[in-house]
């Protein structure tokens, strides 16, 4: 296997040209130019968002809508004015690194910032932004079944073959929990259970 490490938005733009195979870590979606197997590789963490409670002081409120006509950012390449805020208007700001998000937040240049949980509270706290007094984090998505995407291809056709056959046994015989728990992931979130065909 060959593999490739590029910014997300590329990537994506290698499989559905077909440059590439398949993309590790995408959303379904309704596009042709995709395909994709019966099992997913994985279930994300909650998406959250952050931001100062003086600057958005309504969230119990309006949830998500909090943000229209505010500074957002998150990491380029995420698209979450095409999905998650799809009819928002927001000022976006897309970065490149996480910790530059989060220190334009902490002095004032963003009014919010949207990531995943895993990532958002370790480097807050690491920065010095001031998690609990200050700052608030909400949850806006508990997190999505997460896929190969591969390029419609007569090659793809028979990858997803092959990678749907090894995950039936994989999953019969209790080796993908191991595989996780082998990498640090919490067998709760990617155990038998997690792993049906819906």
């Amino acid at each position: 296997m060959n593999t490739k490490l590029v910014p997300w938005a590329r990537a994506e733009v290698w499989v559905l040209n077909a440059k590439t195979d398949a993309l590790l870590g995408a959303y379904y979606k309704k596009d042709k130019r995709l395909l994709y197997p019966r099992w997913h590789i994985s279930i994300e963490d909650p998406l959250v968002v952050i931001f100062n409670k003086t600057v958005i002081n309504n969230w119990n409120d309006t949830h998500i809508k909090s943000l229209k006509d505010k500074k957002v950012g998150w990491i380029r390449g995420y698209g979450f004015e095409k999905t998650l805020l799809k009819n928002i208007h927001i000022d976006k700001k897309e970065v490149s690194r996480m910790q530059s998000g989060l220190l334009m937040l902490k002095v004032g240049r963003l009014d919010a910032f949207i990531d995943y949980a895993y990532n958002i509270e370790p480097l807050g706290q690491k920065i010095g932004l001031q998690m609990k007094e200050i700052f608030t984090t909400k949850i806006i998505n508990k997190g999505s079944k997460l896929f190969l995407a591969f390029s419609n291809s007569k090659r793809s056709k028979k990858l997803i073959k092959i990678f749907d056959e090894r995950m039936d046994k994989l999953v019969e015989t209790g080796e993908i929990e191991k595989i996780y728990l082998k990498w640090g992931h919490h067998k709760s979130k990617f155990g038998k259970n997690r792993y049906d065909k819906n």
